[in-house]
């Protein structure tokens, strides 16, 4: 619909019109010596009549182009936004089984009881070098920060390299006759507990982590399949 400025300009050019063919009209009368008359409204009908269909079709051309930019927009940002979300959530499982298999490889030298002086040779270092994979990491590594498992696993490896390596490094000395001075029965015997109460421990406090971080991942995959969910319901 024409607002009253656009009718009142539209008004006004048609008689500005009318006027100046008015004039012509009447010169041409008076030269010719015959009256000549002018329907005006007739005029006035059949230009709006022509104007108003043309302005009509513009606006509905206008309108659809803007509606089709707008939708077009509209579903390229919604796209957008849905394939990084799922490439997040693909990023993050990712993360969380290359850290599991990485720890998970360490169990074969986590000792272990059996029989004989057994050498842990190569279990600090395995503790160690999961400790880049941990800080490495980008979407799972705040669920590491938080539930502090990274000072845990500090904990672990200040445990092995301390009080776990002295023991049985001393009861393995004892036992094959390599410490360098004096020792009884007694004395191996009581190494021999400590070592072994030493590595119940590492074993009790690895497995303790690595069951932690099974749950961490479980935890923080589940969570985003319902923030997936609650998202985009439709594809749920």
């Amino acid at each position: 619909m024409l607002t009253s400025e656009a009718t009142f300009m539209i008004d006004y050019g048609v008689d500005m019109t009318i006027i100046a063919v008015s004039s012509a009209v009447s010169f041409i009368s008076q030269v010719a010596g015959e009256p000549f008359v002018l329907q005006v409204g007739a005029a006035r009908e059949s230009w709006l009549k022509w104007l108003l269909p043309s302005l009509v079709q513009t606006v509905v051309s206008l309108a659809s182009i803007a509606a089709g930019v707008w939708i077009a927009h509209w579903s390229f940002t919604e796209t957008s936004s849905r394939n990084r979300a799922e490439w997040q959530r693909d990023q993050l499982r990712a993360e969380w089984k290359e850290l599991l298999v990485k720890t998970a490889g360490i169990e074969h030298r986590i000792p272990v009881l059996v029989t004989g002086v057994p050498n842990h040779s190569g279990l600090e270092q395995a503790i160690l070098d999961v400790i880049p994979q941990l800080r490495g990491t980008i979407f799972v590594y705040p669920y590491l920060q938080s539930s502090g498992f990274i000072e845990k696993w500090f904990s672990l490896l200040e445990y092995i390299s301390g009080r776990f390596a002295t023991n049985t490094g001393v009861y393995r000395s004892i036992a094959t006759g390599t410490l360098g001075e004096p020792t009884s029965a007694s004395d191996l015997e009581r190494w021999h507990n400590l070592s072994t109460e030493a590595e119940v421990e590492v074993r009790k406090q690895f497995h303790a982590l690595l069951n932690e971080l099974r749950m961490l991942a479980h935890q923080s995959i589940e969570g985003s399949e319902v923030e997936r969910k609650t998202a985009d319901p439709a594809r749920s």
